[in-house]
Order: structure tokens, then sequence, then C-alpha cells
């Protein structure tokens, strides 16, 4: 048997959970016609199952954006046309500790001598470490 404060606690765990997935504010007035705790509990556990398939595939859609697992190395990357400014080495590009500073870094220079993968790899470092 429900008790009327267990269908307020699953009604509002169904709203909250309906609100996340934008769906419209009638749920809630179908949640209170509904008589059978195991309806209820069945609605709620279908709405967080949606979730968490929503954000799997949000994260599988983030992460083939950056192009995860294309992994970017400085490994036989020529600096021959690399200038660094007196601040800044070679040392700290490659270490990438710049990230953990949340600076941004700027690279210009000729066409086709390298400026992409180390954009890519900051880029990627970024986005790894907030999914």
């Amino acid at each position: 048997m429900m008790t009327p404060k267990m269908k307020e606690d699953i009604c509002t765990q169904i709203l909250g959970t309906s609100r996340q997935l934008f769906f419209s504010g009638r749920i809630a007035e179908v949640c209170q016609k509904r008589k059978a705790q195991k309806q209820l509990e069945f609605i709620l556990e279908l709405m967080n199952e949606e979730l968490i398939l929503r954000d799997e595939k949000r994260r599988r859609r983030l992460i083939k954006h950056v192009g995860f697992p294309t992994y970017k190395t400085f490994v036989g990357y020529s600096y021959q046309n690399v200038q660094f400014p007196p601040a800044f080495s070679r040392e700290e590009l490659e270490s990438l500790e710049f990230v953990s500073w949340q600076k941004t870094l700027v690279l210009y220079g000729l066409v086709d001598v390298g400026k992409t993968p180390h954009g890519d790899c900051r880029r990627s470092k970024n986005v790894q470490s907030v999914v």
C-alpha cells in the first residue's frame, strides 16, 4: 500500500526528472491520477534510464567532436620555424602546464608549420578534463 507521503515523494522525483527531459508540466497531473505504486516507480525508472542514455550519448558526441582517441604528440615535431617569447619555453609548451593556468595560447606563423597540432593538443587536454 502506498502512503500519501510515498506518492508525493515519487511524484516529486518524476516531476524533477521530467523537467530534465523537457517534458511538459502535465506530468504532475498524470502522476496524481495514478494509484499503483509500481506504475509510478516504473515511470520514474524509465525516465532515469532515458537521462542516463542521453548523458552517455552527449559524452560520446563531445568526445567524437574533439577527435579522441586521435592522440597528437610533439614527438618528431620540428621546431625549426618556431620562436618562443622570453617568458615561455619549449618545455612549458610540451608539458601543457599552461592549460591548468587557464591562459590563452596564441599560435601564429606561416601556413603549414604545425600550429594546428599544438592547438589540438591543448584542446584535447581541456576537454578530457571536463568530460
